[in-house]
Parts: structure tokens; sequence; C-alpha cells
């Protein structure tokens, strides 16, 4: 079997999303490991400019200067994160950005 290139990926990540299969039949047809698959769509999101994103910092006028016990990320997408400041360790962080936002790179 010849070896896929990243561009092959590109095309087999693009039919997945593009298609009506589920995960698990999409990878049965074409004989491919469902985490190789999951481990080329993280990739292709971090190169399509997921590493880095603009942070804005808001301050309500009540709280203006002063620090908060609390942190909310937005995520371009809608979804929208609540903690303790205390539970956003940088782990914390990555986990959500990959589950909600796109690759694992987060900076905190």
């Amino acid at each position: 079997m010849k070896k896929r290139t990243p561009k092959d990926w590109r095309r087999v990540v693009a039919a997945y999303e593009g298609g009506k299969e589920n995960r698990r039949e999409f990878c049965e047809r074409r004989a491919l490991s469902k985490s190789t698959l999951d481990y080329w769509r993280r990739r292709s999101r971090v190169d399509a400019g997921g590493r880095l994103v603009a942070v804005e910092i808001e301050a309500d006028a009540g709280t203006a200067g002063a620090l908060t016990d609390s942190l909310v990320i937005i995520w371009p997408n809608g979804v929208r994160v609540e903690m303790g400041a205390g539970a956003a360790s940088a782990a914390v962080v990555s986990a959500l950005h990959g589950a909600f936002g796109g690759g694992g790179s987060c900076l905190r």
C-alpha cells in the first residue's frame, strides 16, 4: 500500500467531513483506524490556521482594574465556557480548546 501524503490526508478528511457516513462506517470502508482519522482531522484544523487566536480581555465597569475569580472563554462558534480561575490550568484550557475550538495548541 502506498504511503499517503499530507495532501492525500487532506482529501480523506474533506471526504469524511463532506459525507454523510458516521466515523465508524467511513473508517471501515477505507480500512482506516478511527484514531488515524482523528489525528489528521486535528492536524488539518491546525494547518488551517488554528494555532493561535486573538484574545480580547474585557472588564466590567464595576471590576475594572480588579482581578476576577472566574475565566470565561467564548469561541467563534458560539460555545461559551465559564470556570473558576483556579480551575483554568493550561491543560484544562487546552482540552477545552481542542473539544470546542480547534487544535490542541491553546495558550492561556
